[in-house]
């Protein structure tokens, strides 16, 4: 069975001049991580092939910016001490997705507000995502405190209590009071909604 039908679903990977850095960097993130899993289930090992196969299917103007950042296959005597594969996706890695200092991020994780008519589940998953850029002290619990103290302190008034009175105070736990407040929420629109229509008769 050939196994390139893992590459199916994944689309090349596109981006726009004007788009935002962070935005670009989660992207970018995202399919590495999809084409890594594609690559898994290929099975190639060969550095040179999966190179190959990076460029292949990241797509035209991957493949484009590839060439402009004068990435070139290291000499045959130089090949043993090279990875080309792990070179290319430094390369590309340092373009989308370029370190930047520890108080850098966090400064912009305590930044983060919920946007106009956001979902409080999309905000949760946004800080859970720019954490994963952040040095808390290099624990999982430093970083799971710091998502729901910053989430707790943006949440509404009714969704905040929830959390001051749960006991359980993990990200699994977080993740438990939002579904129990969404479906509230709709409880609640479904009866107004069911009160108005009686009303109007």
């Amino acid at each position: 069975m050939n196994s390139f039908w893992a590459f199916s679903n994944l689309a090349p990977f596109k981006w726009e001049k004007h788009q935002g850095m962070e935005v670009l960097r989660d992207d970018w993130t995202i399919w590495k991580e999809r084409f890594e899993n594609a690559l898994v289930i290929l099975g190639e090992t060969d550095p040179k092939k999966l190179k190959a196969i990076l460029l292949l299917f990241g797509g035209v103007q991957l493949h484009t910016l590839f060439r402009n950042l004068s990435i070139i296959d290291p000499p045959e005597d130089e090949a043993q001490s090279i990875n080309p594969y792990e070179a290319a996706l430094q390369k590309l890695d340092n373009y989308f997705a370029p370190k930047r200092p520890d108080h850098l991020e966090r400064y912009i994780f305590r930044s983060m507000k919920p946007e106009a008519n956001e979902s409080p589940e999309n905000f949760f998953f946004r800080l859970c995502g720019q954490s994963m850029w952040c040095n808390f002290g290099g624990s999982e619990e430093s970083r799971s405190i710091a998502i729901i103290d910053k989430f707790v302190l943006e949440a509404p008034c009714d969704l905040r209590r929830m959390f001051f009175e749960a006991d359980d105070h993990t990200l699994a736990g977080a993740r438990e009071i939002l579904k129990t407040y969404e479906m509230n929420q709709m409880i609640r629109k479904l009866v107004h909604g069911d009160k108005k229509s009686r009303a109007k008769k």
